[in-house]
Formats: C-alpha cells, sequence, structure tokens
C-alpha cells in the first residue's frame, strides 16, 4: 500500500510464501531477506510463531552473523504461541535479514517494512 509523503511503498519481505519466512533452518543463519539495490528498507514488524509442540529458540540478526549484528539472539517462542516486535530499523541497499532456529520447521518468521526509493 502506499503510503503519502516520501514515495514509501509497503511490501512483505519474504523468503517464501505471500508474506512469510517459513521453516527456519537450525544451525546456521539463512537469509532471509536482502535489500534490493537503489533502495533502503525501513523494518517495522517481526512475527515470530511457533506451530510445534515444543518451545524453540531463534537468532535474528541484520548483516552477518555475530554477536554485534543480532536483534534477537537465542530467544525463545514458547510453543503454539507468537513473538511480536515493533520498532524501527533502517537496512540499507545490499544488506540483510539473516535467521536460525533451535530446530528447523516449527518457526514462522513474518517481517513487514517499506522500502525506500533513493
Amino acid at each position: 500500500m502506499a503510503t503519502s509523503g516520501g514515495g514509501e511503498f509497503e511490501t512483505s519481505m519474504r523468503l517464501s510464501g505471500p508474506q512469510s519466512i517459513t521453516a527456519v533452518t537450525s544451525g546456521t543463519a539463512q537469509t532471509l531477506y536482502t535489500v534490493p539495490a537503489s533502495k533502503k528498507t525501513k523494518l517495522k514488524h517481526i512475527q515470530v510463531a511457533n506451530t510445534g509442540v515444543l518451545a524453540r529458540d531463534f537468532t535474528l540478526s541484520i548483516g552477518a552473523d555475530a554477536a554485534g549484528t543480532r536483534l534477537f539472539s537465542s530467544v525463545s517462542v514458547a510453543r503454539d504461541s507468537v513473538l511480536d516486535w515493533q520498532g524501527e530499523v533502517v537496512l540499507n541497499a545490499g544488506e540483510t535479514i539473516r535467521a536460525f532456529a533451535s530446530a528447523a520447521g516449527d518457526l514462522t518468521i513474518t517481517t513487514n517494512g517499506s522500502e525506500i526509493p533513493l
């Protein structure tokens, strides 16, 4: 949805599916989203849903996964529950959102934000 002023365009950032990143892998961080060339992105909302029968941990970083780039580090999401984060993080062209989980398949991460032409 277009917003007034600044030419922002609302979009969902995703790896697969219409609005979500599904089946987050375990062990090694996978790239969930890369800011397109000639744009910057305002990340505004992250939702992590656990549809499994056990609590699962996830780690999410901006850029290469390292202690200094993590927005979430080994955060637990209870079984059959959702974690919501709202705020604003600005990412520049080429930057990535990366994540991994304690077990593959139980977590779905949905991210929303604005892609803004430079």
